[in-house]
């Protein structure tokens, strides 16, 4: 009898821990409470509603650089997207979309997952921060259930006197909307 009671213990603690949040690991993950927005222009900042969209064929097989030097209104865009060599298997056209409303980038194909992530690295000049509390933001991507995740990278730029906004090293394992959102409360 006292077997059977230990195994029934054991067995709930075991069935308890299985059912715990912390069972994906090295999966990023939002507490269900917290509130994520994308950050966006103030509205008396646009002058217009603008997009601007960026292609190029891109062989995955040997891996490419799409580099950007824009301007989408008055904000400049400087940055590249590095395609690593073996990222994905043949040739693909690759788009990003940009909206001079918000600091979010829209990448096609999606959903396109790669073997190798991609390496972001881009910079908005010109943007107004006003009101913009730096340590609430990071570089976001937004899933298909509408669940914000935040990127890996290496060192994000929020910059309110300078009016800059930008993102090194962001590694890109997929495509969907990426792009700086905030915490809200």
């Amino acid at each position: 009898m006292k077997k059977l009671l230990i195994i029934s213990i054991f067995s709930l603690f075991v069935l308890a821990g299985c059912t715990s949040d912390d069972m994906i690991v090295d999966s990023p993950q939002n507490t269900p409470d917290q509130k994520i927005e994308w950050l966006a222009a103030p509205n008396n900042f646009l002058r217009s509603e603008t997009e601007l969209t960026i292609s190029e064929t891109v062989n995955g097989n040997t891996g490419s650089k799409i580099l950007v030097n824009e301007t989408l209104g008055k904000i400049e865009l400087n940055g590249s997207l590095t395609i690593l060599k073996g990222s994905f298997q043949g040739r693909e056209n690759i788009s990003v979309t940009f909206n001079e409303e918000t600091f979010f980038q829209d990448y096609r194909p999606s959903p396109f997952v790669f073997k190798i992530p991609l390496i972001l690295n881009l910079i908005y000049k010109n943007v107004n921060l006003d009101g913009t509390d730096p340590s609430t933001v990071g570089f976001y991507f937004l899933s298909d259930s509408g669940v914000f995740y935040k990127a890996q990278y290496d060192s994000l730029i929020v910059n309110p006197s300078t009016n800059t906004l930008g993102v090194i090293g962001a590694r890109i394992p997929h495509f969907s909307r990426w792009g700086w959102a905030k915490s809200i409360e």
